[in-house]
């Protein structure tokens, strides 16, 4: 009876035996079903657009570089292909933008868009939309910067057989306090006396602008050995005979 007993818990230890799992391998199982078949083929359709601000930037997808249109863009549906991807557990496809608009610095994202629908009517309707801001390009404002005439140690200016010419030119105009544009830069308005500068052979003569509100501006021609300039403005809007 003795030898009965332990063959009967012998055998009854074996019928109690159970395999041992590791945790690892289920969880691995659950979620290898919870991406690859529900993920992948319930929801095979995703859709994006673009909006940015400013609007009326053009919108590409660079690799291809296929044009998706004008911000704020339609939206852009696809489906699973060999460009599919996965941004952690979630399958979708990458998309590397290039967003340019005229004046403003041209921008380059990406982006990760998701399967979310299982029809392309769908995906279309309810489209991932991605806001960016475009900075504007740096402006440089120009200033006018005085030619500066290299000093020569044997020619000075109105010296026989200098190139460098001054001359001292009194303007006047009818009527007064009319601004004065010589080539350009701003030199005060009249009556006024200004000292310009020529290059004998290099300069030719100076385009002096007359403007003034409420009258037609006036253009005269200046030559570096004339003395004196006088213009007279119309008013504006009446007929010249």
């Amino acid at each position: 009876m003795k030898n009965a007993s332990i063959i009967i818990r012998q055998t009854s230890d074996k019928m109690a035996y159970v395999p041992r799992i590791n945790p690892l391998w289920i969880v691995f199982i659950t979620l290898f079903i919870s991406v690859f078949p529900l993920g992948a083929s319930t929801y095979n359709w995703g859709a994006f657009r673009v909006q940015t601000e400013p609007s009326g930037a053009i919108v590409r997808a660079l690799g291809t570089f296929e044009y998706l249109g004008e911000s704020p863009t339609e939206p852009f549906a696809f489906t699973m292909d060999r460009y599919m991807g996965y941004n952690g557990f979630a399958a979708g496809r990458w998309f590397d933008l290039e967003i340019s608009k005229a004046g403003y610095q041209t921008q380059y994202s990406r982006i990760f868009v998701p399967f979310t629908e299982k029809y392309e009517d769908f995906a279309q309707k309810r489209p991932k939309v991605f806001m960016f801001t475009l900075r504007p390009l740096p402006t440089y404002k120009p200033y006018y910067v005085p030619p500066v005439y290299p000093p020569y140690p044997y020619y000075h200016h109105n010296q026989p057989g200098s190139p460098y010419h001054k001359n001292t030119v009194e303007i006047t105009s009818d009527p007064r306090g009319v601004s004065v544009y010589i080539d350009g830069d701003y030199y005060g308005q009249t009556p006024l006396k200004v000292n310009l500068y020529w290059i004998l052979g290099v300069n030719g003569d100076k385009v002096v602008v007359f403007e003034k509100s409420g009258y037609e501006s006036n253009q005269k021609i200046l030559g570096p050995f004339q003395k004196n300039l006088h213009a007279v403005l119309q008013p504006r809007g009446q007929r010249r005979y």
